[in-house]
């Protein structure tokens, strides 16, 4: 699936929730993420813009794949999930068997609706609060930023082991 995504950090989701009741949507209850992003030793998947996670939710274990951004305005980039059989930690157990290891944890919640084509999901995490922005076509995305009185121009493609890299180095 092709995936397209912006983010936009935001002090409080006040205003976002405002703007999508006006359109009629409501955001559903927060939902309790953990997130694993594994590389190579070495940082292979890194280096060549791939990513490798596992997510624990109450569905239970995704894994996904993202294959390199195609193009980095919107972060338009390939996207392969499936749902595990087992849980987080026997699935960890077999990417590091596989020779990768745990390089970025982070825990999320997460509320969403979609809206127009386009997911909204306002991210709280232990760096910030984000709303993030799912579609498969940027002009989707543009369309749904604009909506809820985003600029699509200031969204960051940037992924959130790349924020909350950024947020550390602030302090």
């Amino acid at each position: 699936m092709l995936e397209c995504e912006l983010k936009f950090p935001v002090e409080s989701f006040t205003a976002i929730e405002r703007k999508l009741l006006e359109l009629g949507c409501v955001a559903g209850p927060p939902v309790a993420e953990r997130n694993l992003v594994f590389d190579s030793p070495d940082g292979t998947l890194r280096a060549s813009g791939r990513l490798l996670r596992l997510r624990e939710e109450p569905a239970g274990v995704l894994l996904t794949v993202k294959t390199p951004v195609e193009d980095d305005r919107a972060k338009v980039r390939r996207e392969y999930e499936t749902r595990l059989a087992c849980g987080l930690e026997e699935a960890s157990i077999l990417l590091q068997a596989l020779g990768y290891e745990v390089v970025f944890e982070y825990g999320k919640k997460r509320r969403s609706c979609r809206m127009f084509g386009a997911a909204v999901c306002l991210d709280e995490l232990d760096f910030g609060r984000f709303v993030e922005l799912e579609a498969e076509a940027p002009e989707t995305l543009a369309e749904a930023a604009s909506l809820l009185g985003l600029d699509a121009r200031r969204g960051s493609a940037l992924s959130y082991m790349a924020l909350a890299g950024m947020a550390a180095r602030r302090g």
